[in-house]
């Protein structure tokens, strides 16, 4: 949506510059370079994308590590195996050296402006009225585990993942969150859970 749009058909102008920001920070992206660790899926996703490929799409591996299905898959096959790309922790979100990324990199943990789904909840927050900042100024959510169903993130026995949204601002959560694995590996997702940023 161009600024023209917001300029011409949100009214009053707070609200349109309050998106302005919004969707600002919803395009947000680190400076990165190559992983020495990871590999990660890539798929061409469009409409002759086929499920296999679909599904791939975004799924990482250490460097060495082979798949059982390496693409190309199948005749028309455009996936191709790439590296991972890797930022800084303190760079990985607009917070800088205050970001969650940083904290959850020296210590393990979440900063303190970060609050549970249930916490949230029994202060009030609806998800889809995207009412959080009204109900608990300034706070986040994020600590609830990431299950890791389609098996995207590494996985190793033992592992558990913990996720925490990012560069949230006000209004309806937005599509970054930041993953964290009770072993010391951290991604970060801008684009929500599709494709991963590995954090150093």
């Amino acid at each position: 949506m161009s600024y023209f749009v917001y300029k011409t058909h949100i009214w009053p102008l707070p609200i349109a510059l309050s998106r302005v920001k919004k969707d600002i920070l919803e395009f947000f992206r680190p400076p990165t370079h190559e992983s020495s660790d990871y590999k990660n899926w890539i798929a061409q996703l469009d409409l002759k994308t086929c499920f296999v490929c679909r599904s791939h799409h975004g799924k990482i591996y250490k460097k060495d590590e082979m798949p059982d299905d390496e693409p190309p898959v199948h005749n028309n096959c455009r996936c191709e195996m790439k590296n991972i790309e890797a930022a800084f922790a303190g760079t990985a979100t607009q917070d800088g050296m205050n970001g969650a990324d940083i904290a959850v990199k020296n210590t393990g943990k979440l900063p303190p402006n970060y609050i549970t789904k249930k916490q949230a909840i029994n202060l009030g927050w609806i998800s889809w009225q995207g009412n959080l900042n009204k109900v608990a100024p300034g706070k986040s959510i994020g600590g609830e585990v990431y299950q890791n169903r389609n098996g995207h993130l590494p996985q190793e026995f033992g592992r558990v993942w913990y996720e925490a949204d990012i560069n949230y601002d006000n209004g309806l959560r937005n599509s970054q969150r930041l993953l964290f694995s009770n072993d010391g590996l951290i991604f970060a997702t801008y684009d929500h859970y599709m494709t991963f940023v590995q954090i150093q």
